[in-house]
């Protein structure tokens, strides 16, 4: 026996297969660049922040879909506390060199996003 008429269609609409657990995570059915977007933009416990290192704030950008700043971060050595205390002037100039103001704009509030400011 062939596949049903329907079959193909209700392929596309049928809802994903849970885990061995039964559950699957809103998250788990985002494409990735949605997911690294999400979780970029989610506000964080301002200590947790405080502790990242370079290599997490490298990582935080390319959630930000602004991965191309991450060497001259790490390579300035850009923490989160440091990066916490970054204002638009210390990314457009400096180490940094950040020339695209929108760039920038979007770091600043998606940092004051995830400290609840």
């Amino acid at each position: 026996a062939g596949p049903s008429p329907r079959g193909a269609a209700e392929e596309e609409h049928r809802p994903p297969v849970t885990s061995t657990r039964g559950v699957v995570s809103a998250m788990d059915t985002l494409p990735p660049e949605e997911k690294d977007r999400l979780l970029a933009s989610r506000r964080v416990d301002p200590d947790a922040l405080m502790g990242w290192d370079a290599d997490k704030v490298a990582e935080w950008l390319e959630g930000l879909q602004l991965g191309q700043y991450a060497p001259k971060f790490k390579d300035a050595k850009v923490d989160g506390a440091l990066l916490a205390a970054l204002g638009d002037e210390d990314l457009a100039s400096g180490e940094l060199q950040m020339t695209n103001r929108l760039h920038r704009k979007k770091i600043i509030t998606r940092v004051k996003q995830m400290l609840g400011t």
